[in-house]
């Protein structure tokens, strides 16, 4: 689960988990998963395995990955996600759309994640998730691996 729920999960959470967990931001992201290949690359043999997208004047850019490439798909037609659409899918080739909430990575997350030693561990509560590393689902391995190792460690 992300920092926030773990820490709302705590009846008697410290200080430190408090200001650790508290301090681990997160943003919501519209998924677009589609069919919809005008948000690539106009040529598809540059078409990259994440293509960003920042029109002059956005408030945020979009990032459309190209599953095919990224997962091998030998599919005839583009299979893409797209995080942050700017309504510029064509709605007729979207096959499913999803809110996430991703990891904010600024100072005062990055501070957080050096803190983790201060309350994983303590009082046999541990932590782990993508947001101890770089948000990415293998980065909640990694984390998870961690904890593994703490319990080993410490004979449980």
């Amino acid at each position: 689960c992300h920092s926030g729920q773990a820490l709302a999960l705590l009846t008697d959470a410290s200080k430190a988990e408090r200001d650790v967990l508290g301090a681990m931001g997160y943003s919501g992201n519209e998924v677009v998963l589609h069919q919809d290949a005008s948000v690539m690359p106009v040529r598809p043999e540059v078409w990259a395995s994440w293509n960003y997208h920042a029109p002059l004047g956005a408030t945020q850019a979009s990032l459309t990955y190209y599953m095919n490439r990224l997962q091998g798909f030998a599919s005839t037609q583009p299979v893409l996600v797209t995080l942050n659409d700017a309504g510029t899918i064509d709605e007729n080739l979207v096959l499913k759309r999803v809110h996430y909430e991703h990891p904010v990575f600024d100072a005062a997350m990055l501070a957080a994640q050096g803190r983790h030693g201060e309350i994983s561990g303590v009082g046999r509560t541990h932590y782990c998730g993508a947001y101890w590393r770089y948000g990415f689902h293998e980065d909640g391995v990694v984390s998870g691996l961690r904890v593994v190792d703490a319990l080993v460690a410490n004979g449980a």
